[in-house]
């Protein structure tokens, strides 16, 4: 990190664009070849010995994207769809990716990281809050539509055991 920090930040803006296609490369690498162990595929094996966890170099690919990104927009980061949705949508592929391994506590501080610096950055945060709400009650909408159906489906059998 200190090697890191030590670097001039222009040298970051000319390469964000890149940092979110290496974030998804390295991701899908681990889901085609990494090595399954407890059930989650997280590590790229490149000897028996040395291996790496990829989803650690992902959250500093996007913190340099979404720094780029965020500085490139920020005109635009107090409106709701060309700041908050639009700045959202790279953030997609990179937390379903992270849930495929699976690797929850990843994608939640991805998540988190993000969007604190969208908050900085100049985002509304009541678009987060809305957005939020509206995701929690289509969650719930659909898990009440599922479990309707099973209580549907169960009391069919039921009634066919009667007879």
């Amino acid at each position: 990190m200190l090697f890191i920090s030590k670097i001039d930040y222009r040298f970051y803006q000319k390469f964000f664009g890149r940092a979110w296609l290496i974030a998804v490369a390295l991701l899908v690498i681990v889901l085609v070849a990494g090595k399954t162990v407890n059930g989650a595929k997280r590590w790229i094996y490149i000897t028996e010995t040395l291996s790496f966890q990829p989803s650690e170099i992902v959250k500093l690919l996007m913190i340099i994207f979404y720094a780029g990104v965020l500085t490139q927009n920020r005109d635009h980061l107090g409106k709701y769809g060309k700041g908050f949705i639009l700045h959202m949508i790279p953030l997609v592929p990179i937390i379903v990716l992270l849930l495929l391994e699976p690797h929850f506590s990843s994608s939640i501080v991805i998540i988190g990281i993000c969007s604190i610096m969208m908050i900085v950055a100049g985002c509304k945060f009541w678009h987060f809050l809305a957005t939020g709400a509206v995701v929690r009650n289509s969650r719930n909408c659909w898990i009440s539509y599922f479990r309707a159906i099973s209580f549907t489906k169960s009391s069919n059998i039921f009634r066919s055991l009667e007879r």
